[in-house]
C-alpha cells in the first residue's frame, strides 16, 4: 500500500512537471516566433491569433492542412478577414480588391450549376459556390460546407476594399453552416488587444479571464448571422437622447470607421454641437472645430432597452481622429470624426447593401474596448454579450493561477496521507519476557529475540530479510501492562513466519 501511494505521489509530481515544461515550451515557442518574426497561424488549442493591418484585424486560414508546419504560417496560409455578421465563407475569385483565391491549385470543385447571390456589408458578390478546405483551428472549425466562390462583386461601395492581401471572408455565422464548428452548440470570443505577441485572439470558448468583471457590460440578442436588432438611445455627453427605433447592430472586426445610418448619423452631429463640437463637411470622418480641454470630450453612449440590455461607450480616444492641440496637448482645436453615414443611396465609403441599411456597424477600434462571446450555446436564440475588457489578460495557453493553487492542494493532501501511512507506529503482539522491555502506546510489552510466531490457520512459511531467522510464539501469549496482573491471550493456531 506504501509502494503503491509512493509511486503515485511520483506520477503525480512527474505530470506536473511536464505540464509545466509544456507550457514552458509554448511560451518559449511563441517568444521564439517573435523574436524570428514569423507568424503564428493556424492552431490546435481554440486560440487562434489575429493580426491587424490599417484597417482592422484579420487571421490566418490554412487551405490544406499541414501539421508539419503548425503553428505557423505555411505556404498554404493565407489571410482572412472575420464575417461576424455573415454565415457565408467567401474564397475570392473575382472579388473587388481581394486577393484571387486559387481554386486549380488546391483543387476545389466548383458547382457551376449553383448560382448564388449574397449581400455583405459594402458589396454584392454573385457566382458559383465550391468545395474547399479551410481550417481556422484544426480541432474547433473547418469549412466543411461550401464556399462561396464569385465570379463577380459590384456595388457602388468602395473599389478598394478587400484589399491589403485578404484573400476572402471567413463567415462566422451558425445559419446552415452549423457543421463547420466541432460542437453542436458552438461558442466562440474575440479579445482584440495585443496579447502574447499577437494583436489580439478569436477562441473557440468563452474565457472570462480576458474580462475585466464576470458581468456582462451589454447583452442582446440575434439571428444566427449574428445580427441583432435593437431599439434604445444614443447619447453625446449629457445632451439630448437620440431614440433608436428597430435599429441592425453589427460587428465589423475589419473595419476602421464607426458607421451609423443617415438619421441617426444627423442627430449625432447635432448632438456634438450641443456639447460644443461643430463637425461640417464629408458624411465620412468630418472635420470638427472644439477649442476646448480634452478632459471635457464627451462620450458617445449606446443605451439597449428590453429584451436587450446594458450601455456601451465609445470614447474620445474612439472617435478622435488626427487632433490638433495646443497649451501641453490638454486643449484640442480640432479634430476628425471617427464616424461615417451608412446608406444604400449613397456612394463610395458611404455605401452598404440593402441588407444592411438602418445599421449601426461598430468599428474595430469600438470593439477593441471589450472581451465579445459570441453564444450560440441555445440553438433557437443566440445573443452577444460584451464585457469590458481586461487590461492584462493571460497568455493563450498559460495555466490559470488558481490550477497551480488547486494542484499544491492536492500536492499536499496526498503528501500528508503518504506520511500518515509510512510513519504510523506499529503494534507487536509478542511473548513475555523479562529480558528485552518495548514501550509502545504507553503500555510496557517484552520481546525475545528471535521466538517463533505460531499461527494455526495457514502452512508454516518461512520468510527471509537480510539473514533468515526464525520468528516463532508459542500458542498462549502473555502481555504484561505495568504492574497490573498478568493476562492471557489465546491465539489462533500457530503458524511460523520467517524472517
Amino acid at each position: 500500500m506504501q509502494k503503491t501511494l509512493f509511486v503515485l505521489l511520483c506520477l503525480l509530481v512527474l505530470g506536473y512537471a511536464v505540464n509545466g515544461t509544456t507550457l514552458n515550451s509554448t511560451s518559449q515557442n511563441i517568444s521564439n516566433t517573435n523574436s524570428t518574426n514569423k507568424k503564428v497561424g493556424v492552431t490546435a488549442s481554440g486560440y487562434v491569433p489575429l493580426y491587424k493591418n490599417s484597417k482592422g484585424f484579420y487571421a490566418g486560414v490554412d487551405l490544406i492542412r499541414d501539421d508539419s508546419s503548425w503553428p505557423y504560417f505555411s505556404s498554404n496560409t493565407v489571410a482572412v478577414e472575420l464575417g461576424l455578421y455573415t454565415s457565408q465563407t467567401l474564397l475570392a475569385s473575382k472579388c473587388v480588391g481581394f486577393s484571387k483565391y486559387d481554386c486549380q491549385k488546391y483543387q476545389c470543385s466548383v458547382n457551376t450549376w449553383v448560382y448564388n447571390t449574397v449581400q455583405y456589408p459594402y458589396f454584392i458578390a454573385a457566382g458559383p459556390t465550391a468545395w474547399a478546405n479551410a481550417y481556422l483551428d484544426y480541432s474547433h472549425w473547418n469549412l466543411e460546407d461550401y464556399a462561396f466562390f464569385p465570379s463577380s462583386c459590384d456595388g457602388p461601395g468602395s473599389s478598394s476594399y478587400g484589399s491589403n492581401g485578404m484573400t476572402g471572408i471567413v463567415g462566422l455565422g451558425l445559419n446552415n453552416q452549423r457543421y463547420n464548428y466541432h460542437v453542436s452548440n458552438p461558442v466562440f470570443s474575440l479579445y482584440l488587444q495585443p496579447v502574447g505577441g499577437n494583436a489580439g485572439y478569436l477562441m473557440f470558448q468563452k474565457d472570462l479571464r480576458f474580462a475585466s468583471s464576470s458581468q456582462a457590460a451589454v447583452t442582446w440578442k440575434t439571428d444566427k448571422d449574428w445580427k441583432g436588432t435593437v431599439s434604445g438611445y444614443i447619447e453625446v455627453g449629457s445632451s439630448s437622447s437620440i431614440y433608436l427605433s428597430s435599429v441592425s447592430l453589427v460587428l465589423d472586426a475589419a473595419a476602421d470607421t464607426i458607421g451609423f445610418p443617415s438619421t441617426v448619423y444627423s442627430n449625432v452631429i447635432q448632438g456634438f454641437a450641443n456639447a460644443g463640437i461643430y463637425c461640417s463637411g464629408s458624411k465620412t470622418r468630418p472635420s470638427c472645430s472644439y477649442g476646448n480641454y480634452k478632459s471635457r470630450l464627451p462620450k458617445i453612449s449606446i443605451q439597449l432597452s428590453y429584451p436587450n440590455s446594458g450601455t456601451f461607450y465609445i470614447p474620445p480616444e474612439v472617435y478622435v481622429f488626427n487632433y490638433s492641440s495646443y497649451l501641453n496637448q490638454t486643449i484640442i482645436s480640432s479634430f476628425t470624426l471617427n464616424v461615417k453615414t451608412l446608406s444604400s443611396n449613397y456612394t463610395q465609403e458611404n455605401y452598404v447593401t440593402p441588407a444592411f441599411d438602418n445599421s449601426i456597424i461598430l468599428s474595430a477600434d469600438v470593439l477593441s474596448q471589450y472581451y465579445i462571446v459570441f453564444d450560440g450555446s441555445n440553438s433557437y436564440t443566440q445573443s452577444i454579450s460584451l464585457y469590458n475588457a481586461s487590461n492584462n489578460p493571460p497568455v493563450p495557453g498559460s495555466i490559470p493561477w488558481y490550477s497551480f493553487v488547486i494542484g499544491g492542494v492536492i500536492l499536499a493532501v496526498i503528501i500528508c496521507a503518504c506520511c500518515r501511512c509510512c510513519c504510523r507506529p506499529k503494534v507487536i503482539n509478542v511473548q513475555r519476557t523479562i529480558d528485552a522491555p518495548l514501550i509502545l502506546n504507553d503500555q510496557t510489552q517484552y520481546i525475545q529475540p528471535a521466538v517463533p510466531v505460531v499461527n494455526y490457520n495457514y502452512p508454516q512459511q518461512t520468510i527471509y530479510t537480510q539473514q533468515p531467522q526464525i520468528i516463532i510464539q508459542p500458542q498462549p501469549q502473555v502481555m504484561v501492562q505495568q504492574q497490573s496482573q498478568p493476562q492471557v491471550y489465546y491465539n489462533a493456531p500457530p503458524q511460523t513466519y520467517y524472517n
